[in-house]
């Protein structure tokens, strides 16, 4: 018999799972398919395992009590710096603490990025295949997280965490439910879905960061202008190869390159789940 109180050493695994991804979608602000003014949707995440992320947040959570601000977001970062009358090398010394918490905790980055302009040129039929740039953006995230827990011999089942946004949070369970009817062998892994407030989860903070990193290297890559001389300087203050990052820009060259192969690796998919109904 059990002793009092006992428990399975498998059940906090059985409650949750112990693999959490947190996720910035920054199409949300900078990158609509539909409209032709945003050149690139672009959705951007940390993966790590639950005891390095309550490491993390306990670092994060000094940061911002030393520097005395409430939290960090990218896009009023230069109206932080102006508030707490920091010059511009102070704040972007403050800025590379926080980065440094991201590095020294190993998280490991993963973005996508679609040039909707080469989107867009796609035929309605082959954009069908995949739902919008957002979704084929998200599906490939996955795809490339996934990726990475199967070489690494990880079976468990992720969380994936979303900044609240009232107006996105039925959009983004879309995307979950785009990628059931698309892969569900893949939407087999993904164990719960959440939204969190990035003032008080301050893993959506680190997200934020990543997503203006991924933003640096379009704008980079495209040779598009900076909008500001704030935006510019802010990019200045931001490394290029120091976080643990992989991504994907799907511009034109990389369509024509391996947009077929996609393609016949889901209609073999579907075949493979037309064998299996029946």
């Amino acid at each position: 018999m059990s002793a009092p109180g006992w428990r399975p050493a498998f059940r906090s695994a059985l409650i949750r799972p112990e693999y959490r991804v947190v996720i910035e979608a920054f199409f949300d602000d900078s990158g609509k398919e539909s409209q032709g003014d945003h050149r690139f949707v672009c959705i951007a995440g940390y993966l790590a395992h639950d005891q390095v992320w309550w490491g993390f947040q306990q670092r994060w959570r000094h940061l911002l009590m030393r520097h005395g601000i409430p939290a960090v977001h990218m896009k009023d970062w230069e109206g932080t710096r102006r508030e707490k009358k920091w010059a511009l090398n102070y704040g972007h010394r403050v800025l590379s603490e926080f980065i440094g918490a991201i590095k020294d905790s190993q998280l490991i980055g993963f973005g996508v990025a679609v040039d909707a302009d080469v989107w867009r040129k796609l035929s309605s039929q082959r954009r069908k295949s995949f739902g919008d740039a957002q979704e084929f953006c998200f599906q490939r995230l996955l795809r490339r997280i996934i990726d990475r827990l199967d070489q690494a011999q990880e079976r468990d089942a992720i969380e994936l965490v979303f900044n609240r946004d009232y107006q996105f949070a039925r959009p983004r369970l879309r995307l979950l439910e785009h990628i059931n009817k698309r892969d569900p062998r893949m939407a087999s892994r993904v164990a719960a879905i959440s939204f969190g407030d990035a003032r008080h989860y301050y893993l959506l903070q680190a997200a934020d960061i990543l997503a203006w990193q991924t933003r640096k290297h379009l704008v980079n890559q495209s040779g598009t202008q900076a909008e500001t001389e704030g935006w510019r300087e802010l990019f200045s203050a931001l490394p290029d190869r120091d976080l643990d990052y992989e991504g994907e820009l799907w511009d034109g060259e990389m369509v024509e390159a391996k947009f077929s192969e996609l393609e016949a690796d889901q209609k073999k998919m579907r075949e493979m789940e037309k064998l299996r109904a029946s």
